[in-house]
């Protein structure tokens, strides 16, 4: 099982994603756990309105499967999110961190 916790700024239209992850590794679980979600059915549930989301994703590679909690209140705006995320990191945008959590040192 591989986790990646994303926190998007929508104010300042920034990501940090803290994942073990390589970067083709997360755009490869990006792409799957989205392409699972295309007719999954609509959520009519009221997206919360917040300067920062945070998304995490659990991927197990054995077989394919995942699971996803978030503070977005509906699923189309967490999955707008990824999405342009997911571009981003197609573009090696500078508005993208990510931070590996074992290279991660307490000061």
């Amino acid at each position: 099982m591989v986790n990646a916790d994303i926190t998007y700024n929508q104010k300042s239209d920034i990501y940090t994603i803290k994942t073990p992850l390589s970067l083709v590794g997360l755009r490869g679980v990006l792409e799957s756990f989205l392409h699972l979600q295309v007719g999954a059915g609509e959520d009519d549930s009221k997206p919360n309105v917040r300067e920062e989301y945070n998304i995490s994703i659990s991927a197990d590679l054995r077989d394919d499967s995942f699971n996803a909690s978030d503070d977005c209140g509906n699923e189309c705006l967490r999955e707008g999110i990824l999405l342009c995320l997911l571009r981003k990191l197609k573009d090696d945008n500078e508005d993208v961190t990510i931070v590996n959590p074992s290279q991660v040192t307490e000061e």
